[in-house]
């Protein structure tokens, strides 16, 4: 061949390598090119290309090295010698970003001059301080940018000193030739190497390897197949995260020459050649990878003869590869965590996806390593797992469904941008269809709904694919559908979607109340059992709750989304009286959950209501106002009422008229049929709905009918828009609402509640004195908007009384700014203050930020967990918990044997014998205490609220925290800048008297339920950590308690007295995991599910004869039974059955005096009973007949205590005279404490609480002298 014609098709041969990898590029060589060829071909090339990557292939071969100037070499025009060519040059001229290829000798030159230059452009930038565009139009020094080395990649031969291989086994342009020819190269590198050639197998035979490259199925395909899962591996396994999404995940012609890159590394290394690259790559050629790739070539190979016999019958047999590389990765995921190196074949198992035979093992494979946790996610994001799932959204196949919705439930729960790329697909109609179908099942359909509101999460483009697709519709019908029988996890999850439907458009809003009568389909689930459900429900209808006065989408740019859903229909209209009426309809419903036992709901209440306030915050305001100035009158003079918000105490509390009210014979009825809380009781006591009014909808989307009880002005009936008069309307109520959320135990839902009080403070001020004059001829207004605008209608105004309020707040700018609480209060949460000048009148606006809800944030985390349980495919038990669970288990099973090898009359004959002591340096008494039963601490709680936790062992203190900040109280005094006594702060705040303590979750993961004298029930994990306590969960579980108690004051005169109430009274019952809750004046037992957070039932304490209500003095629950037993103060024990009815089942008279405690069925024995009372005397009786056995006079002074031991047949008693007893079932003395210990001097304080510990013959003994004295048994 002539020379002419061989550089010819070396150039067109190089021309079509690069076109298999890239056929969309468009390609152009130049051969034997001189200075100008050169110059007009990049130049030409980067015009072309813009802002894409220019591809600069060299080859060298034949002419000199490059110089260490930075310099190659190029022809003359004459073709009579070499001209040298800067590099310098060449960058400029070929722009960024750009990928050059240097085949020839001493590459490592050019790269290293390729860095310096770069690192010059930078120091001239620097010094010329001028700013370089890019991408160049045209020619100019310097129109690189400097930082083009993060840009532009490198790949090189070999080193700076180092000359090219020439050996016959190894083609002249190896380099190139792995790099455009990497299988070929491969098979005839590795048969050189291989038994096989002796064997006949010839380098001949393997340019006819029958297939084709992109046919899987054909052995060229699989070995293709195989050599990119062995490099991606390789490559993955050795370089950075970000280094590896670089170079073979951003681009698909850079990921091939880096794989080919990889071999290039290996087969050159053998010839004592290294070639380099930038970004600079660790060394690969000897990784184990190469070794399997090895084998896959030679399985293959070994069958090209018998392949190319020409026997029609022979078949191909594939290579074992894949499916031996998934047994390792399966058996990686045996004992797989974050502390161990992540998984080699997680890159093949992504190429096993493209296997139809493999598919499925592959994403069960996948789906139980993404469960492991998020760092498993972010490994596979790194590995680029997106595009292949991505592209599976397209198969039918049924058996691939769930484990792909489970997959992409991991996916999304980390990284909320993949729904982007998702929606542009078309992914989203995957998941409608699978959330519709009602053969997939329940848990599925959840993770369904997840997916689709994580698509319409803060996406607006994604939202209005899905409403175009009728997820709205779908998701109501299955509401509807689900309610009786659904999953809590598919139920909640619906309600989530539905909300992020029509969040950031009221038209959606509008059109889901108005026709498909949403408020109707969510209200019940307000009641649901599940409190993830509650909150998902009074999130959802919030969000109707319209706040600003934008229409439609619009996206991250403030542009609008085009829609062309049903709800665009020009005759669909909705007035804002209509609007107005909803939304009142919807605070009425939440209104019925205000007492909810979730934090989480309360603060979706209290988020609902400060969306009310600045939807119709004229009305609001003015029902503030007129609330404050009720406040102030009260402070100048007027006698306070004995708490009630409506009589103008300072903050709502229950009154016994609203506990009477709650049903004619005071026993809680059931949900009406069909509600979805299966059954759920509903019994608890009345607050602010009591006070607001009855309203009834005369037209479907028309007036409604309030009717208000009696109150000190006009009652009646009022139309929906004139339903805010001053001091009995709608408005008055919701700001009571408010009120009582900013008393709220949790301090998340409080925050909320105060904040949106010292908004509406600061807005709408009250001063003590009002100008009369010059009140009318003011050009200065003052507008109101949050968070975009929203103001009162023209079309409707608010009533006379409350117009009157408002013109003189509006008109009175002096009083506004001349009034420090709105600019002190209010200024912190102004987000901005406009001002513009129009006709010579000043406007000025605020813009307030809302609260933001956070029931989507922690449900979405939820999924971000591991929720697999192993093999079975279903999350059913956490798999990152199943050994803890074996090892709660064992713990368990353990504390049985410790119970039942314990002898009663021997191990604890010497009680008393050994003591241990524990100063908790308390200076109030100590209220309750409770040991921790796999360690040796022991947990205590005073009068303050004050929790210790103390090592009784050592007798250090581990941790010490307070339930509730302890505030000094200011009474009588108002701070018109905060108005803190009518936010209760000041007042309501101080001493929080426990007394319970107990340990939920014994044996794992404990967390400490504290319950307080004035009904507030919190739950605390962490709390072992010094300082890490948590506050898990907080609620009122009796009705104001400790306002009547603690805070409420009557004035007389000058002096101020408290009215005392008796406290509560509780009793946790741990296998059922119910609290009871009674005492403090009220009418009824409660008992609260913890773990669901509600009031299961309510229970009712009968009225003595007199018909004076008997005080409860302790409650006491049966294991495994629906027995509830109450001590009385007058010595009688009532026993309900919570199975038949709400009222007692059976009430004797034990005692003469108040019952200290009840034990029913101390041991373990059944069919006893022990209780004793403040005389001293102990009553052991049968619980079926209620026959009293025999009674003990166990203290001659007043018993302060009684306990009992979970697994032993004891009973412990104490005193006030410092004595405490150790008794047996049978009433027999078994053991003393006296006053003086025999280990220790000090003197055992007056007893004020026992404990035994759960598995050991252990006893603990609260005194008011601070000291805990511990005593044992062995």
């Amino acid at each position: 061949m002539q020379p002419q014609k061989a550089l010819d098709a070396i150039g067109k041969m190089l021309q079509a390598q690069y076109e298999r990898w890239q056929p969309r590029a468009r390609y152009r060589m130049v051969l034997d090119p001189t200075v100008d060829d050169v110059k007009k071909l990049c130049v030409g090339c980067r015009r072309n290309a813009k802002n894409e990557r220019v591809l600069y292939h060299y080859n060298g071969h034949g002419v000199p090295k490059p110089t260490v100037n930075g310099e190659i070499w190029v022809f003359n025009k004459g073709y009579t010698q070499y001209i040298p060519l800067s590099i310098y040059d060449l960058q400029t001229w070929v722009g960024n970003p750009g990928i050059y290829v240097f085949d020839c000798s001493a590459a490592g030159l050019v790269v290293n001059a390729f860095q310096n230059f770069a690192e010059q452009r930078l120091k001239e930038l620097e010094g010329a301080a001028i700013s370089i565009p890019s991408h160049p139009p045209g020619i100019l020094k310097g129109s690189i940018r400097p930082e083009a080395m993060q840009d532009c990649i490198l790949l090189a031969a070999c080193s700076a000193n180092e000359t090219l291989p020439q050996s016959a086994e190894l083609p002249a342009d190896v380099f190139s030739s792995c790099l455009t020819t990497p299988i070929s190269m491969a098979l005839r590198w590795f048969c050189g190497r291989s038994l096989l050639k002796d064997h006949g197998l010839s380098l001949d035979l393997i340019d006819k390897i029958p297939g084709r490259q992109t046919d899987r199925k054909t052995p060229l395909g699989e070995l293709n197949w195989i050599f990119t899962a062995v490099t991606d591996t390789i490559a993955w396994n050795t370089l950075p995260r970000d280094l590896f999404q670089k170079l073979f995940r951003q681009d698909l012609l850079v990921a091939s020459l880096f794989r080919n890159f990889l071999l290039a590394e290996r087969i050159m290394k053998a010839a004592n050649c290294t070639p380099i690259s930038y970004p600079s790559l660790p060394s690969t050629h000897q990784h184990p990878m190469w070794d399997a790739w090895d084998l896959a070539a030679e399985i293959c190979l070994a069958q090209l003869p018998r392949l190319l016999s020409g026997d029609p019958g022979t078949e191909f047999t594939p290579s074992p590869f894949f499916a031996q590389q998934l047994t390792a990765f399966e058996v990686w995921l045996e004992n797989g965590s974050e502390h161990n190196s992540p998984p080699e074949q997680l890159p093949i198992v992504l190429q096993v996806l493209l296997s139809q035979s493999h598919r499925l093992k592959a994403l069960v494979l996948l789906s139980d390593f993404l469960d492991l946790g998020p760092w498993a996610v972010d490994l596979a994001l790194s590995v680029g797992i997106f595009p292949y799932v991505l592209k599976l959204l397209q198969t039918t196949a049924a058996e691939l469904r769930d484990v792909l919705v489970f997959i992409w439930t991991k996916i999304l729960a980390l990284d909320r941008t993949c729904q982007v790329d998702l929606v542009k697909d078309g992914g989203h109609v995957y998941f409608i269809k699978f959330l519709d179908s009602s053969s997939c099942d329940s848990l599925h359909r959840a993770m369904s709904a997840f997916v689709l509101a994580a698509i319409c999460d803060a996406h607006p483009r994604g939202t209005v694919a899905c409403l175009q697709a009728g997820l709205l519709p779908t998701c109501i019908s299955l509401l509807k559908s689900t309610a009786g029988e659904g999953s809590s996890l598919l139920l909640q999850w619906l309600v989530l979607l539905l909300a992020k439907l029509w969040e950031g458009s009221p038209d959606i809003a509008a059109a889901a109340i108005l026709q498909h009568r949403v408020i109707e389909v969510l209200s019940p689930f307000l009641m649901h059992s599940s409190p993830d459900v509650r909150a998902a429900a009074a999130y959802a209808m919030g969000g109707l709750i319209r706040v600003d006065d934008s229409t439609g989408f619009r996206d991250e740019n403030g542009e609008a989304v085009e829609m062309s859903i049903p709800v665009n229909d020009p005759n669909f209209v909705v007035d804002e009286k209509t609007r107005f009426a909803q939304e009142r309809s919807i605070i009425l419903h939440l209104l019925h959950a205000l007492q909810d036992g979730s934090p989480c709901v309360r603060l979706e209440i209290a988020v609902a209501l400060a969306r009310i306030a600045a939807a119709h915050n004229l009305l609001y305001g003015a029902a503030y106002q007129a609330r404050m100035k009720m406040v102030l009158r009260q402070e100048n003079g007027s006698s306070v009422r004995d708490g009630s918000i409506r009589g103008g105490g300072l903050y709502p509390t229950l009154s016994s008229s609203s506990i009477k009210s709650m049903d004619s014979d005071g026993s809680s009825q059931p949900d009406a049929a069909g509600s979805p809380n299966g059954g759920r009781k509903t019994g608890f006591w009345p607050t602010v709905l009591d006070m607001a009014p009855c309203v009834k909808e005369s037209a479907p989307g028309g007036t409604f009918e309030a009717v208000y009880p009696d109150s000190e002005g006009s009652a009646g009936h009022y139309a929906s828009m004139d339903a805010a008069l001053v001091g009995s309307g709608f408005y008055h109520h919701l700001v009571d609402a408010t009120v009582a959320l900013a008393h709220d135990p949790s301090p998340r839902v409080g925050d909320v509640a105060e904040e949106t009080l010292k908004t509406m403070a600061g807005f709408y001020p009250v001063s003590t004195s009002v100008p009369t004059s010059s009140r009318h001829n003011r050009t200065n207004s003052w507008s109101f908007s949050w968070k975009g605008g929203s103001s009162y209608p023209k079309s409707a105004s608010p009533s006379s009384a409350s117009s009157t309020m408002m013109r003189r707040h509006v008109e009175s700018k002096g009083q506004l700014h001349g009034t420090r609480s709105c600019v002190s209060v209010a200024g912190d949460l102004v987000a901005g203050a406009k001002k513009d000048t129009d006709n010579g009148s000043d406007q000025a606006t605020l813009c307030l930020k809302l609260p933001s809800s956070r029931i989507y944030e922690q449900s979405r985390r939820q999924f971000s967990h591991p929720s697999k349980s192993e093999g079975s495919g279903l999350p059913l038990v956490p798999s990152s918990l199943q050994k803890d669970v074996w090892k709660w288990v064992e713990r368990r099973h353990a504390a049985s044997e410790q119970l039942v090898k314990l002898n009663a009359r021997e191990s604890i004959a010497n009680f008393g014998a050994q003591t241990l002591q524990v100063d908790t340096e308390s200076s109030d008494g100590i209220a309750d205490i409770c040991f921790q039963p796999l360690s040796r601490l022991i947990v205590s709680g005073d009068l303050t609220g004050t929790i210790r936790v103390h090592d009784y062992q050592e007798g250090s203190c581990l941790n010490k925290f307070r339930v509730a900040p302890l505030q000094q109280p200011q009474p009588g005094q108002v701070d018109l800048q905060t108005h803190r006594i009518f936010m209760g702060k000041s007042v309501y705040s101080g001493a929080v008297g426990l007394v319970l303590l107990d340990i939920l979750n014994d044996l794992e993961k404990p967390s400490l339920l504290t319950c307080a004298r004035d009904g507030v029930v919190r739950v605390w994990r962490d709390f072992l950590q010094p300082g890490h306590q948590v506050l898990a969960s907080a609620w009122q579980a009796l009705p104001r308690v400790g306002e009547s108690y603690t805070t409420q004051m009557v004035k007389i005169g000058l002096q101020l007295a408290v009215q005392r109430t008796p406290p509560a009274v509780f009793s946790w019952v741990e296998r059922e995991g119910h609290l009871l809750c009674g005492g403090g004046g009220t009418p009824s037992i409660y008992i609260w599910d913890v773990q669901n957070e509600f009031c299961c039932a309510r229970l009712n304490v009968p009225r003595r004869s007199d018909g004076s209500l008997p005080r409860l003095t302790c409650l006491s629950g049966l294991e495994n039974s629906p027995l509830v037993l109450a001590g009385c103060d007058d010595g009688t024990i009532l026993k309900y059955d919570t199975r038949q009815q709400n009222t007692p089942v059976a009430g004797t008279r034990v005692h003469r005096a108040a019952v200290v405690q009840v034990l029913p069925e101390p041991g373990g024995l059944s069919g006893r009973q022990i209780s004793g009372s403040v005389r001293g005397d102990l009553a052991i009786a049968d619980d079926r007949s209620d026959t009293v056995l025999r009674r003990v006079q166990a203290h001659k002074g007043s018993m302060s205590a009684l306990c009992k031991h979970r697994g032993l047949p004891i009973v412990a008693t104490g005193d006030r005279s410092q004595l405490v007893r150790i008794w047996s079932a049978d009433g027999e003395q078994i053991a003393a404490v006296r006053s003086h210990s025999s280990f220790l001097s000090n003197r055992v304080g007056p007893v004020t609480a026992l404990r035994f510990h759960p598995f050991q013959p252990l006893l603990a003994s609260a005194s008011t002298d601070a000291h805990l004295a511990i005593y044992s048994g062995l």
